[in-house]
């Protein structure tokens, strides 16, 4: 019977060791799965190694939680609720199962009655196993969301963590504004503080002490329940400030890089959000923080005052003394008889500079202010140019020049030479000309004199009226060059040129009906005259002989492939089918062990089956069958069993398997 002697605990089984010790072994994980629960027929069990079930089994469910104890990295707490409308039965043995259906880790518990709530008293049990094992690096800690029912102590937990974790923090009544003591009721930026009150210590001189508090009736300031763990104060925290004179209605965000070490790392927090002073308004210069935030702001009446410097001021009212290339920089400028470098016969002046770097070098443009008349120079480095008048309807009539357009000026030209020459074309350059002796021809004549191509080109400006377009061109030795194509229309006396018989041989230009007519499947040469697809088929190509034998042409045929090694494959190119084996050294084992295998390559499409079989030294006993399962297009499980106790030197497991 149960006394204040009994003892309680839970083991791996054997399988649950051997499991264990092949997952260390391979690098692999393995997982629990499911819990048992049982009444061991009303003994008082003591859990076995060698025990594959329960002495009497109840109930077996999916774990409700599987996770390491965060006091001790080699226990494994695994869990499992049983509902108020299950039970009946007393509570003894525990058991826990893995993805395999095997039981690998077995547990007695002081007996516990789970009554039904059909008997008035059902309630909901926790059955938690605390089971220690060497290492639970290969464990997967996995649960079925689905299945899970999750206790008050968890829900509450979660739920607290998850809130302290958020990077946007419960808003502060006030933000500090510099080095303050955290101790008692004060006054922050004119807000008295009272108990209870959220603060953002933002300014300490020890960066490390700064962070969301509240402060107490007396004594030193406590950090806020949700930013008093390392967990919960992470880079880019939001907190908002309800009030204060200089922080009122701000957002602030802590900057500070990870990793955080609360009360170690220094911690900086930045305004993103709130006032800056500025009154709204429009103003023409702005000062501007890195957050984007206008903190100042002015409206300049000056080019000096707005920071221009590369613009010209339009209070230039004082005559220039001395000479107007003399300036240092562009300006509107005003003459009079001071300003030595003006127009001859000009005294009165007034215009604009424009200046370009080095030395005097600029532009100089105006008028004078006495008559109708307009000036321009270029002046160089040196401050020398040579004024030149501009022509105007001041200075010009231009009824009495010949007319752009035509009419009573236009003029009658017999000839006319690109390279503004007179007379005929014996001299290099282009012409257009009547042609001579009474012929009525128009000529365009190239005289490429001395040059190594001549000849003519045209082209076309695109829409942008910049990009030119393709260009033709006729070179001196008479050769017509055409970019893209030429359109033939029907010529005289040939109206049906494409109706040629065969092999016409004519000077008449063909049109593409005609070629394509004329070369149509011809193929020439040894009597074949014709080739192609059958029905358009490209795996079905033939010839055809001018006697009209039709022959079949042989399309090439893909080749098996294969690897012929240890680890090898092999590929039908027929049917796609693909096989590979290979082979794993085991040697003298004991009872069962599990393989994981990967394929010499992953199967492209799917895996179909699997076939395993064995190898020994001469004259070695087999006493072994093996399985697979968990197959996918990269590789599978084995389960090698031992049914006889016989020396197995040199076995080595042979897999097949077949895939596409």
């Amino acid at each position: 019977m149960t006394d204040q002697n009994s003892q309680f605990f839970a083991i791996l089984t054997a399988v649950g060791e051997a499991k264990q010790a092949n997952a260390a072994a391979l690098g692999t994980s393995w997982t629990f799965a499911q819990m048992g629960v049982g009444d061991a027929n009303d003994t008082d069990p003591i859990p076995s190694r060698t025990q594959t079930k329960l002495i009497n089994e109840r109930r077996r469910a999916p774990l409700n939680q599987v996770k390491v104890d965060p006091t001790n990295a080699s226990v494994i707490i695994a869990e499992q609720i049983i509902p108020e409308n299950v039970g009946g039965w007393w509570v003894r043995e525990l058991a826990l199962y893995d993805a395999d259906g095997d039981m690998v880790a077995v547990a007695n518990c002081a007996p516990t009655f789970k009554p039904l709530l059909s008997q008035g008293s059902g309630r909901t049990q926790v059955i938690r196993i605390n089971l220690i094992v060497s290492s639970t690096s290969n464990i997967e800690l996995k649960i079925d969301p689905s299945v899970v029912l999750a206790t008050r102590e968890y829900v509450d937990t979660s739920v607290i963590e998850a809130l302290a974790r958020l990077d946007f923090k419960h808003s502060v009544l006030v933000a500090t504004t510099a080095n303050i003591a955290l101790s008692g009721i004060q006054t922050v930026d004119g807000v008295l503080l009272t108990a209870d009150a959220r603060v953002l210590v933002k300014d300490q001189v020890q960066a490390k002490d700064n962070g969301i508090y509240v402060v107490p009736p007396g004594g030193a300031w406590k950090r806020a329940q949700d930013a008093d763990a390392s967990v919960e104060v992470t880079p880019g925290l939001f907190v908002s400030v309800e009030k204060g004179t200089a922080n009122g209605d701000s957002v602030w965000q802590l900057v500070t890089d990870a990793p955080i070490v609360l009360g170690t790392t220094p911690l900086t927090f930045e305004v993103v959000a709130g006032r800056t002073g500025i009154v709204a308004g429009t103003y023409r210069s702005l000062t501007v923080d890195k957050l984007g935030r206008v903190i100042a702001g002015t409206n300049p009446t000056t080019l000096a005052g707005a920071g221009i410097t590369d613009a010209v001021s339009s209070n230039n009212d004082v005559a220039i003394v001395g000479k107007v290339s003399d300036l240092s920089s562009a300006r509107f400028i005003n003459g009079n008889p001071t300003t030595t470098d003006l127009p001859t016969g000009i005294q009165y002046f007034s215009g604009i500079r424009a200046k370009y770097n080095g030395g005097k070098l600029g532009f100089d443009f105006g008028c004078s202010m006495t008559g109708r008349r307009s000036f321009g120079r270029l002046t160089l480095a040196d401050g020398t140019g040579e004024w030149f008048e501009y022509y105007t309807t001041a200075n010009f009539n231009p009824s009495d020049y010949m007319p752009k357009n035509g009419g009573p000026y236009a003029p009658k030209l017999y000839g006319l030479s690109f390279n503004s020459e007179v007379g005929g074309y014996n001299d290099q350059g282009g012409y257009i000309g009547w042609g001579s002796a009474g012929t009525g021809t128009a000529q365009f004549i190239c005289n490429k004199g001395g040059g190594t191509t001549g000849g003519f080109v045209w082209g076309t400006v695109a829409a942008d009226n910049k990009t030119v377009g393709p260009m033709m061109s006729y070179s001196a030795d008479g050769a017509l060059a055409v970019p893209k194509s030429l359109s033939v229309p029907a010529i005289a006396g040939n109206t049906t040129v494409w109706d040629q018989p065969a092999g016409y041989a004519g000077a008449y230009i063909a049109n593409c009906a005609y070629v394509v007519a004329a070369v149509q499947y011809k193929i020439g040469g040894n009597n074949c005259f014709e080739a192609g697809f059958i029905g358009g088929d490209v795996a079905a190509p033939y010839m055809k002989n001018v006697n009209g034998t039709v022959v079949r042409l042989q399309v090439d045929r893909p080749k098996d492939t294969a690897l012929l090694a240890t680890n090898g494959w092999s590929k039908n190119a027929d049917t796609g089918e693909i096989i590979q084996w290979l082979e794993y050294s085991l040697g003298d084992f004991g009872q069962t062990t599990l393989i994981n295998v990967t394929w010499p390559f992953r199967f492209p499409n799917q895996f179909l089956n699997a076939r395993v079989s064995f190898k020994l030294a001469a004259n070695a006993q087999c006493g072994t069958q093996g399985s697979y399962s968990l197959a996918t297009v990269d590789g599978c499980t084995l389960r090698i069993e031992e049914w006889a106790g016989v020396v197995q030197t040199g076995l080595v497991v042979v897999v097949e398997a077949r895939g596409f």
